[in-house]
């Protein structure tokens, strides 16, 4: 059941994808928010009422796979094709565009492997005690990153409509309207986090040995 729910999510994904494409972003985040809550906190409520590890995948099975077909049905209703409609890969749509999809690969791979290098190292080195500290450190300065992912998510499709029509001064415009704006948002509480490291995590934690280790996450910011 794992597996399916894991391949479910795959294909949805590639659906949630084209649907960025097309720029359906408000029926998108109302899809995701909608499916989210039923997967996370309906499960979690469902658990808590009759906990079996069973019915949690089954419900989360059956969420996933209605997300699934409700994503293709908006796909197919955007493309203005038929739902049974089979899809089709093209092998040399990928041929024509190969440089940019190494280099993407390339550089999801690099990211992965420098992003979970730390962790890895750590876990052999420091207790289990004293490694959740700092995996808890990790995650608040990891959410600065965090902040800025749903504008990515709206910019990314606008500026590859931009580059491929060869609108160079509109997508620039855009680019540095952009980056401007996500510094504005993302700079002053990076560096609150990054000063005040402390004291952010004795408020959320209340607990005076995480906010202690809470003083190197700092470093890790800048």
């Amino acid at each position: 059941m794992l597996f399916c729910i894991v391949s479910s999510r795959l294909v949805a994904s590639i659906y949630r994808a084209a649907l960025q494409g097309k720029e359906d972003f408000l029926w998108l985040n109302a899809g995701t928010i909608l499916f989210n809550t039923i997967k996370y906190p309906v499960c979690t409520y469902i658990m808590y009422k009759e906990p079996s590890l069973e019915l949690y995948f089954q419900i989360h099975f059956a969420a996933t796979v209605l997300e699934l077909f409700i994503f293709r049905l908006r796909v197919a209703n955007r493309l203005s094709l038929s739902f049974w409609l089979p899809g089709r890969f093209y092998i040399a749509e990928l041929s024509e565009n190969k440089k940019y999809i190494l280099s993407v690969a390339f550089t999801a791979l690099v990211s992965a492997a420098t992003l979970h290098l730390d962790k890895l190292l750590f876990s052999n080195i420091l207790l289990p005690e004293e490694y959740g500290y700092y995996t808890m450190c990790i995650t608040i300065s990891s959410a600065m990153i965090t902040l800025g992912f749903p504008i990515g998510a709206v910019l990314i499709p606008r500026l590859t409509k931009l580059y491929a029509s060869n609108q160079q001064e509109q997508f620039l415009s855009l680019y540095h309207k952009s980056a401007m704006f996500v510094s504005a948002v993302l700079l002053p509480v990076g560096v609150l986090v990054a000063l005040f490291s402390k004291q952010v995590l004795l408020l959320f934690t209340s607990d005076p040995v995480a906010a202690e280790w809470g003083k190197p996450s700092s470093l890790y910011i800048f």
